[in-house]
């Protein structure tokens, strides 16, 4: 597990290493189809119907009271990462937000993601959760003219060769 904003930044300079050498990642792929598993865990957890959608680049489940409801995408850079845009479930503090992050986490090692990262952590609530899971806040290179602020985001490194090759 990457523990440091120092490996954050090696990792990001590994990035840049191997896209300046043509090695730019491809992007994995994610459909309905995919979650049928996690749509199965859920629906354990309630008796609502749920329901899976993919809207452009995003897959979306959730119930229509909103007691599950979940939006992932797919992203390549800096490396594969799959990417939780937002999640919430009630009744809150059940644990169906740790179960939930442990299938995805072995999910997106099983499909080849090499980084999970969870977006718009914007409540003391959801910051401590993902520091309790092992994430860190997004390391952030300053680049010229850009202008993206992503530091409500946090990530987790899942593959462990990229570790090694930086320690």
């Amino acid at each position: 597990m990457i523990k440091s904003k120092d490996e954050q930044k090696k990792l990001m300079e590994l990035f840049f290493i191997k896209y300046e050498n043509g090695h730019m990642p491809k992007k994995i792929e994610i459909s309905t189809n995919d979650f049928t598993e996690l749509v199965e865990m859920f629906k354990k957890l309630t008796n609502e119907d749920i329901i899976i959608e993919k809207r452009g680049a995003y897959i979306d489940i959730y119930t229509l009271t909103g007691t599950i409801d979940v939006r992932l995408r797919s992203d390549l850079a800096p490396f594969p990462t799959m990417v939780i845009v937002g999640f919430a479930f009630e009744p809150k503090r059940q644990g169906t937000g740790t179960k939930f992050l442990h299938w995805l986490k072995d999910f997106s090692i099983e499909r080849g993601f090499q980084r999970l990262m969870i977006e718009n952590c914007n409540t003391e609530e959801s910051i401590s959760f993902a520091t309790k899971h092992g994430f860190l806040p997004l390391y952030q290179q300053t680049v010229s003219g850009l202008d993206f602020d992503f530091g409500k985001s946090y990530e987790k490194y899942l593959d462990a060769t990229l570790i090694k090759q930086i320690r």
